[in-house]
């Protein structure tokens, strides 16, 4: 009778035991990670490319970027974000710190906002390098975007940015930009800066999200 009894508390006791555990694991952050490839091209330049890496674990951010700063430079970064709002209106602002070695050798602060507004989105990069072998090298770096959806695979709007490593006329760039893919997953973005200059630049970007 006492072997029937202990084998029916397991049999019940199993699939709960499971199904929280299988509840525990699904609410543990997972990690998700994206990568970005910036490639810019100017009259009579080379092609000049950007690539970053970001991966993500709950409010935790992490992001590795190459030839941001300078060429042949790179810069770790750790922040922690802090979102507000619901599924179709929300933002989330995410404080870093970077530490940048290479051709520039430095610390940065920097922030990230991104946000949403039904189908407006906006995002915006910042960071303020401060040289540590030459203060005349400290720089504001911001680059930012504002876009409309038209459809959920295409998207459209204009772009910001101030980047030393993009030698251009002036030392604020605005343009239009146009982007399509599939959110979540891949998109491949164009931007025209400086059309109205006789140096204009061009930035082609391509992400894949994993």
């Amino acid at each position: 009778m006492r072997k029937a009894v202990h084998a029916l508390l397991l049999a019940v006791a199993a699939p709960v035991a499971t199904a929280r555990a299988e509840a525990a694991a699904e609410a543990r952050p997972q990690w998700s990670a994206a990568l970005y490839v910036d490639a810019y091209a100017q009259p009579d330049e080379d092609v000049f490319v950007i690539p970053t890496l970001f991966a993500d674990r709950g409010p935790l951010h992490l992001e590795v970027r190459y030839n941001y700063e300078a060429e042949d430079t790179t810069s770790l970064w750790a922040g922690w974000a802090f979102e507000l709002g619901g599924e179709e209106r929300w933002l989330r602002l995410t404080p870093m710190l970077g530490g940048v070695a290479g051709d520039v050798n430095g610390v940065a602060p920097g922030l990230e906002v991104e946000a949403q507004w039904g189908r407006v989105a906006y995002w915006l990069e910042a960071e303020y390098l401060l040289d540590l072998e030459d203060s005349a090298g400290n720089y504001l770096y911001t680059w930012s975007e504002l876009t409309v959806s038209i459809v959920p695979w295409l998207w459209a709007g204009g772009s910001l940015q101030r980047l030393r490593v993009v030698e251009t006329p002036t030392e604020v760039d605005v343009g239009p930009m146009v982007g399509a893919g599939k959110p979540g997953s891949w998109s491949l973005s164009f931007y025209a800066y400086g059309i109205a200059t006789s140096a204009p630049s061009y930035l082609l970007t391509g992400a894949l999200e994993f």
